[in-house]
């Protein structure tokens, strides 16, 4: 793997795939006093990166193996880039994808004419299903320990770098490490000064760990499903673990909460769409904003597919914790025209009633007294304090739920 390699490889993409823009972000420049770049692969084939790595391996597939088919383990992106490339080459395909995978990227993979097997807690779990396909004689696609596949990933820095030649420094999620790999194998031939910074979920550490074993996270909780299950690998690969120890200057970590305000602070503020893997940069720079203060930053927005339930229920999650959205529990005696002098305050206000439920029988009051439930729509935390006090002033004990 070298750059000459990463560049042969950019020569056989064109025509196939995308060359996805690099745009400049003036919103999170602002933050940094710096510049910040955004490559978007979410606008690539499939919606994320995987497909560049997949077709440089499938191309090298011979007619014997072209004819038994491939498979592939992969918790929704690289099973998407997979199905795409061997619909495409008319190459039967199966995928083993976890059983927590989120419905629309299973969904999107057999859209592409895959079969798809659903096995195992994790990556770690589908890889044993898939490797006895291997024995059945279908050619293994792996979504990251693999010369080809770091190539290919290789080529989205190599663009990125190419369309903003004055980055410094570069900010890569971080799952199996094919992507930071392939990237900072690129960056350092092109740019040998330039730093690189890998990103990982705290739910999921296991580069951090493989890398920095001194560090030590909290295991995450029983049955927790991780916001960015595309970088939820517990077994990194032996290739990418070598190059990265000596390309990256550091990884950095990022908890859930941060990668959903990261995901809704890209749709607000970027009108950009990314799942929890590809909003993951932008969540360690905005949680390191003094770290990379003045710099020209380059950051891979490397997927965007996430069900709409999930955008949909971050968002609401990230309008409460930022206090524009929220739930008062209000006292008031249950007498004729309290609740029209409740709601008028909340009004006069300004604040925008969303739900109200009037709570007579299922509170530790006496019978005079009812609890009033009002989820309030507010424009951030000083009018929520705003309109709290207000109703205090005029004697309803209200307290805010959380």
């Amino acid at each position: 793997m070298n750059i000459n390699e990463i560049l042969t490889a950019s020569k056989k993409m064109q025509g196939i795939l995308y060359r996805t823009p690099t745009i400049p972000v003036p919103w999170l420049s602002e933050k940094i006093n710096g510049k910040v770049y955004f490559k978007l692969e979410n606008l690539q084939h499939t919606s994320s990166f995987k497909p560049r790595g997949a077709l440089i391996k499938m191309l090298k597939l011979t007619d014997q193996q072209k004819a038994k088919g491939v498979v592939a383990m992969s918790a929704g992106n690289h099973a998407q880039g997979v199905a795409f490339h061997a619909q495409r080459m008319n190459i039967p395909a199966i995928i083993v994808m976890p059983e927590t995978t989120p419905a629309a990227k299973i969904e999107r993979t057999r859209k592409y004419g895959a079969t798809v097997i659903l096995s195992g807690q994790n990556l770690a779990e589908s890889e044993i299903a898939a490797r006895d396909l291997v024995k059945q004689g279908l050619t293994l696609i792996h979504p990251y320990d693999d010369e080809d596949i770091i190539t290919g990933q290789g080529t989205v820095a190599l663009e990125m770098l190419e369309d903003a030649p004055d980055i410094d420094t570069l900010i890569i999620p971080v799952g199996g490490g094919g992507l930071a790999a392939g990237c900072s194998l690129t960056a350092k031939a092109l740019k040998p000064q330039i730093k690189i910074y890998g990103v990982q979920s705290t739910a999921c550490p296991a580069m951090i760990q493989a890398l920095y074993p001194e560090r030590w996270f909290m295991p995450p909780e029983t049955n927790s499903l991780p916001m960015a299950e595309g970088i939820a690998v517990k077994n990194p690969g032996r290739l990418t673990a070598d190059i990265l120890k000596t390309h990256l200057n550091d990884i950095l970590a990022v908890n859930d909460t941060e990668i959903e305000d990261a995901i809704d602070a890209l749709a607000m503020s970027g009108k950009i769409v990314a799942e929890g893997a590809g909003a993951a940069g932008v969540a360690a720079l905005m949680k390191n904003v003094e770290h990379f203060y003045g710099k020209s930053i380059g950051i891979i927005i490397c997927g965007g597919n996430i069900d709409s339930r999930v955008l949909s229920s971050l968002m609401m999650h990230s309008l409460v914790r930022q206090e524009k959205l929220i739930r008062l529990k209000i006292k008031i005696p249950d007498t004729s025209g309290t609740l029209a002098k409740v709601t008028g305050i909340i009004g006069r206000l300004g604040g925008n009633i969303f739900e109200l439920i009037h709570q007579r029988h299922f509170t530790s009051y006496s019978s005079k007294m009812t609890v009033l439930e009002v989820t309030i729509e507010t424009r951030g935390q000083e009018h929520s304090q705003q309109i709290m006090q207000e109703l205090i002033n005029a004697g309803y004990i209200t307290s805010l739920y959380h």
